[in-house]
């Protein structure tokens, strides 16, 4: 089997975890709720997710002279995301949740299955508790999700990405298995929510695993989320970025099964 373990991260480049300095000069405060914490720890709520690119030949950025792989944020959030057609026929699934420990440990291992067929899968709750994660309009425009589902010809792209929801709350379930949960400030809740890590996987077209890092998200790369004059994300969003990670993806046959540990700050 032939994989490629060339990474690129989902935008034009990724940030080694390891060689990153965490500081963001000038950059101001997220404006969401204050947080219920008085002191700092490593325990916190965290998420995985499954993004499915099922045709990456419609990716942006895909060449048909390299193993990939292909598609990045751009594909799913921008002026070049295909949000009316969904040409690359992108998926975003909750895939785990779990709490780190005190030293900012943590264990994800999820499965899929391929789930072909006429009807598209109903991931969409009631109260904004929803399994599918990311721009709604990926979802309720063509009323439910692709879930895993190569195109003619392809094999899925994956990518995992990993979300922050902040220290646990009584919301604890759906701070679990939410993108956007009560807690978070964009709901009005006292927790900074933030996708804090991603691995990008290029296609796998046989029976296998590769096992590779797990980057900081690149939108909360330091080196280039401060633009001139313009914040483009937070402090705060910088420091929860994870502190080192590694996934595995394996495919057997018509599932796909992802093990991922991490260590996130403390903060």
């Amino acid at each position: 089997m032939k994989v490629s373990l060339k990474l690129t991260f989902l935008l034009l480049g990724a940030c080694n975890v390891a060689a990153t300095k965490r500081t963001l000069k000038g950059a101001k405060s997220a404006k969401g709720g204050k947080s219920t914490k008085s002191t700092s720890s490593a325990v916190r709520v965290n998420t995985m997710w499954w993004v499915l690119f099922n045709k990456p030949s419609a990716c942006v950025e895909y060449s048909a002279t390299s193993d990939g792989p292909h598609c990045s944020l751009r594909d799913v959030t921008g002026p070049d995301a295909d949000t009316e057609n969904n040409g690359a026929q992108i998926s975003i699934v909750h895939a785990s949740g779990d709490i780190s420990d005190e030293d900012g440990n943590i264990r994800f291992v999820s499965s899929i299955y391929k789930s072909c067929n006429e009807r598209l899968l109903d991931l969409t709750g009631e109260n904004g508790v929803n399994a599918w994660g990311g721009p709604e309009f990926w979802v309720v425009p063509f009323g439910g999700s692709i879930g895993y589902c190569p195109a003619d010809g392809e094999d899925t792209e994956i990518h995992i990405v990993l979300r922050d929801h902040g220290p646990p709350t009584e919301d604890l379930i759906q701070q679990l298995t939410t993108f956007t949960d009560p807690s978070c400030g964009q709901r009005g809740g006292p927790n900074l929510c933030v996708d804090n890590g991603v691995s990008a996987f290029a296609p796998i077209a046989m029976d296998g695993s590769v096992t590779q890092g797990v980057n900081i998200f690149p939108f909360f790369n330091p080196a280039t989320c401060f633009d001139s004059n313009f914040v483009v994300c937070t402090q705060e969003q910088v420091d929860a970025q994870i502190e080192s990670g590694t996934a595995t993806l394996a495919r057997t046959g018509d599932a796909l099964q992802a093990i991922v540990t991490l260590v996130v700050p403390e903060l």
